[in-house]
């Protein structure tokens, strides 16, 4: 993880767009499993993001040799960075570049997850608490669930994590 020299603004941001997200809303299936879809993770982040003044952009990187998605969230200059591993293996239902797609998407949608705190909850959790999904939208805003940011201190920023 990096960030800019100063993140006070960019915490500040964080704090604001995570009063207003909503948890992503495990209603994808696949693999005997629930999970939140790359679009219900985004969908839970980008209005409240955009609304604080943040940017959210990803990408894949080559480092030492190893696929890995990058996620930066910016606001008034200050930066953070996160950096998710991902493995393509080639199975023999998809092509090359169908299994680097796939990967890309879970590396994204996890690292986006763990950058702004996001917890996936399960459909019953969400009707619990008055949140709904859609196959085309993700979440709807029901009651405001708030996820914490926690900056660490400039001392620990040099350690890995």
């Amino acid at each position: 993880m990096k960030w800019s020299d100063t993140t006070a603004k960019l915490d500040e941001a964080l704090a604001k767009a995570q009063s207003g997200m909503q948890p992503a809303v495990k209603s994808a299936r696949g693999h005997n499993y629930s999970y939140a879809s790359l679009n219900e993770v985004m969908d839970s982040a980008m209005d409240c993001l955009t609304s604080a003044g943040c940017s959210l952009t990803q990408g894949i990187d080559w480092i030492d040799g190893s696929m890995v998605v990058h996620t930066r969230i910016a606001c008034s200059g200050e930066y953070l960075i996160t950096y998710f591993p991902i493995s393509a293996d080639n199975r023999k239902s998809m092509n090359a570049m169908q299994a680097m797609g796939s990967a890309s998407t879970y590396g994204r949608r996890y690292a986006i997850q763990c950058a702004l705190g996001i917890a996936p909850i399960t459909e019953e959790e969400a009707a619990r608490l008055n949140l709904s999904a859609s196959d085309d939208d993700g979440v709807r805003s029901g009651d405001t669930v708030c996820l914490l940011y926690t900056s660490p201190s400039p001392r620990d920023r040099t350690r890995s994590r």
